[in-house]
């Protein structure tokens, strides 16, 4: 095997053999860009072949990469002759080879031949792209089928040609002219015959090349040895001419799809292709802003883009797009059979109304103290005023007071379409309380909770014997203090987070009080 540049220039060579004749006959590039060699061995393990053969000669099929490096190889056989003549590509990076064989069910060979012991039939067999077999098919008559070129359809098919000396037996469906006649058969896919053709005159004919036409036809181009006969309307001019003909398209119409092909046999090549678009909205088309719709589309197209208001929308290719914003939207599929647009559907996304509180004075106080919120007036607006995300039963005025901790906001809605936004959130603490005068109690604190000092009234306090004792929640004294005076600010800012108590001991009386540090 040689590679050449386009000049024709070697780039690299390489020999494949063992210790006997090895004969190579087809050769295909694969779909990853390596090369499949096909022929037949008479070696044994030897040299490059790295298995025995079966009978006298097998088919040997090698696997190169792209530089020529052998990737996998394949001895293929039964119990007599075989022989591997062409091969073809697959799109699964594998091939089907064709050649023919003299084998019974032997080996590799799953079938027998249809003629008696010594004759020849034609052997297709579908390798993976590791060089195993997939299917395998024989093919043949009563007598001698000799294959020699085997080329891909367009329906993803096999036509296989050379030649045969049968009449009508096993596959073989037409008579023969002469002493070999051409044989064309026709596979799908899977191996299967779907016809087959004998074409020839009154001596011997075979074929060696075929390709497939734009009309579903077949170019056969092979060898004649026949006078005016048969199928042949001209004499030969030595004893051996070649012999080329053109078979007619066998179409059966179907739908024309855009594919380059003519599926409806009208001779004419994707044509009258109309695609069909319509997208529809899975939910209102009008609604607020902060909402969506989903519009989806549907086609006899390949593809989807997405427009609004004419103009292509980045990245909308799926069958569906999320609406989110105002515009008249509309879906185009389109290849080089047609384009074709949808009625456009138009989304029309409400504005929300304007909404922002402000405190009317500090929002941090205590107990018995108040701040007033109010809304900016908004035309055609209603209002519901909310603490946290629970609404104030009766708070539907322009303003609010709040008397207790919490984030307050206000919620305007506009009455004609419904549609609402929420405000800024002010958050109003408060954190302390002020000393009840007629509270009984021996000690107030405040405030509480507290974050860096908290203040010590001692109510009845007289000129007697006093203790102030501050514990954290384990019990552990913090702070003690001796003869405390009535009013006392201790700094707590050092103190961690928690639950601390204070005790206070007067003569013979003890009371004790918690607070809180926070922050």
């Amino acid at each position: 095997m040689v590679k050449t540049d386009a000049s024709g220039n070697i780039e690299w060579d390489k020999t494949f053999g063992g210790s006997s004749v090895d004969f190579l006959h087809g050769i295909a590039q694969a779909a990853d860009g390596g090369y499949f060699l096909c022929g037949e061995s008479y070696s044994v393990i030897s040299g490059d072949k790295t298995e025995n053969k079966m009978g006298l000669n097998d088919i040997w099929i090698i696997k190169l990469n792209a530089f020529g490096v052998q990737e996998w190889q394949n001895t293929i056989g039964g119990n007599k002759d075989d022989y591997g003549a062409s091969v073809v590509a697959t799109v699964d990076n594998g091939c089907v080879i064709g050649g023919h064989s003299g084998s019974s069910m032997y080996g590799d060979k799953t079938e027998a031949n249809h003629g008696p012991v010594g004759t020849y039939d034609f052997w297709i067999l579908k390798l993976d792209e590791s060089g195993n077999i997939e299917w395998q098919n024989t093919i043949g008559g009563s007598g001698d089928e000799y294959l020699h070129v085997i080329s891909k359809t367009a329906d993803s098919g096999f036509i296989l040609g050379g030649s045969s000396t049968s009449g009508i037996s096993g596959d073989k469906t037409e008579a023969g002219f002469g002493e070999s006649d051409y044989w064309i058969v026709k596979l799908d896919a899977a191996g299967l015959l779907i016809w087959d053709k004998t074409i020839g005159g009154n001596e011997s004919e075979g074929v060696r090349a075929m390709i497939e036409t734009s009309d579903y036809g077949f170019m056969v181009c092979g060898n004649s040895e026949s006078i005016i006969s048969g199928d042949k309307t001209e004499v030969c001019i030595g004893e051996d001419d070649n012999w080329i003909l053109k078979l007619e398209g066998i179409c059966e119409a179907v739908v024309e799809l855009c594919n380059t092909l003519d599926d409806n046999c009208n001779g004419l090549i994707d044509d009258d292709i109309n695609y069909i678009i319509n997208i529809s909205a899975a939910g209102s088309t009008s609604f607020c802003q902060g909402n969506s719709v989903i519009l989806s589309a549907t086609t006899t197209g390949p593809n989807f883009q997405w427009k609004k208001n004419g103009t292509n929308i980045p990245g909308a290719t799926s069958t569906t797009y999320n609406v989110t914003t105002k515009g008249n939207y509309s879906c185009v599929t389109t290849s080089a059979c047609d384009t074709v647009e949808s009625t456009p559907i138009f989304v029309n996304v409400i504005k929300n109304p304007n909404a922002s509180i402000s405190a009317g004075g500090p929002t941090t106080f205590c107990t018995g103290g108040s701040v007033v919120l109010t809304e900016v007036a908004v035309a055609g607006c209603t209002y519901q005023w909310y603490k946290g995300a629970t609404p104030i039963a009766g708070a539907t005025a322009l303003t609010y007071t709040a008397t207790t901790s919490g984030n307050y906001k206000c919620r305007v809605t506009k009455a004609a379409t419904g549609c609402y936004k929420n405000s800024n959130a002010i958050a109003v603490s408060v954190p302390c309380r002020e000393e009840d005068p007629t509270n009984n109690s021996i000690i107030n604190v405040y405030p509480n909770p507290a974050t860096s000092s908290v203040f010590i009234s001692i109510n009845q306090l007289t000129n007697c014997n006093s203790q102030l004792t501050i514990a954290d929640c384990t019990g552990k004294i913090i702070t003690s203090f001796e003869n405390v005076s009535s009013s006392s600010e201790i700094d707590i800012s050092f103190y961690p987070v928690g639950m601390y108590f204070i005790t206070i001991r007067v003569n013979d009386e003890i009371e004790t009080v918690k607070f809180m540090k926070i922050n």
